[in-house]
């Protein structure tokens, strides 16, 4: 399966919370994004279906760099917004994998090209195999009807997305797994992230753990020969609370790209244990170093994340300080120092 990376992009969540009395509670987004038509335009903060948690919408970039130069504007911004605010000045931004009863996530998204001729044509005909069946790739074009021919062809490209020989949602949720899950788990404070797991999406059953997104880069090369994904990667808790955090989930994503075929050849190895009632962080660490290594020996990487195993080790080595209690804020002095 041949892939080229293209951009890298993300919707992390968080909230904002007064702690007072050393008890964290939530002031709702909404409010107060539209109490700032700064924060709302200027720093592409927003909110999704729930009122209370806000999220970063920066534009999505080849360089992982770049794109946590957005988010540290966004958030320096806001921070500084809140400070000189009467009525908010009190608010931090907090984001951990739950606080109270509010579980956060944070999207990973990914787009490739892929040498995929009927993939191509699927979306050229505006379909697209999702989970057992096809649908329509973007619910906003009409859906043209269909000649013998590409009938035939419809046909052999849903026998090959079933077989997973092609970069499905499904195929690429795999590949992303296999070096961000193992993370996941080891770093990310192990009871808060059970009780995320049990709240959020598709890790508790219902929602989507990959979401196909609709997006055209008409300008890029490759785009007249090869097809384009637009996958969100949506498993991951909320990674906001330190830029080296931030760095590690956002490059273990380009990475995974970077080294699709090979990632597919060693889904699985080693396994991971069945995870149980006790935190596992040590054996899930093995497991994730072992994965990382056989990239490190085998694989490609780019110059924007040449530095991921010492952010890796600056995280496991801090991961106490930053979840040391709930409702903790995000450290925005290290986000301001990527300005």
């Amino acid at each position: 399966m041949k892939a080229w990376f293209y951009r890298i992009g993300s919707d992390p969540e968080f909230l904002f919370v007064n702690r007072q009395e050393f008890r964290p509670t939530i002031h709702a987004a909404n409010q107060v994004i539209a109490a700032s038509r700064t924060i709302a335009l200027n720093t592409f903060i927003g909110t999704d279906n729930h009122q209370a948690i806000a999220e970063m919408r920066p534009g999505p970039a080849h360089n992982v760099g770049r794109h946590l130069y957005d988010i540290a504007y966004g958030l320096h911004e806001t921070d500084k917004w809140l400070a000189g605010h009467k009525r908010y000045n009190m608010l931090k931004i907090t984001a951990q994998p739950i606080v109270l009863d509010e579980p956060l996530g944070g999207h990973i998204h990914c787009s490739v090209f892929v040498d995929e001729p009927l993939s191509k044509f699927a979306m050229s005909i505006n379909r697209v195999y999702k989970t057992d069946r096809v649908v329509a790739y973007d619910h906003t074009q009409s859906i043209p009807n269909l000649t013998p021919n590409d009938t035939e062809k419809l046909t052999q490209y849903v026998k090959l997305a079933y077989d997973h020989q092609l970069l499905t949602g499904e195929v690429f949720g795999q590949v992303m797994d296999h070096l961000c899950w193992p993370f996941e788990c080891a770093v990310q404070p192990w009871w808060d992230r059970i009780r995320r797991n049990s709240r959020y999406g598709a890790l508790a059953g219902t929602g989507e753990k990959v979401r196909q997104n609709i997006s055209y880069p008409q300008n890029a090369s490759k785009y007249k020969d090869l097809a384009y994904l637009h996958y969100e990667y949506r498993s991951p808790s909320t990674w906001l609370v330190h830029p080296w955090l931030a760095y590690a989930y956002l490059a273990l994503g380009k990475l995974s790209i970077l080294n699709l075929s090979l990632i597919l050849e060693q889904l699985g190895k080693p396994k991971l244990p069945k995870l149980t009632t006790s935190p596992m962080n040590n054996e899930l660490r093995e497991i994730f170093n072992r994965r990382l290594q056989v990239i490190k020996t085998k694989g490609r990487w780019s110059r924007d994340i040449r530095d991921l195993e010492q952010v890796i080790d600056a995280c496991f080595a801090n991961r106490a300080a930053w979840f040391e209690f709930p409702g903790q804020p995000i450290d925005i002095d290290a986000w301001r120092r990527l300005l």
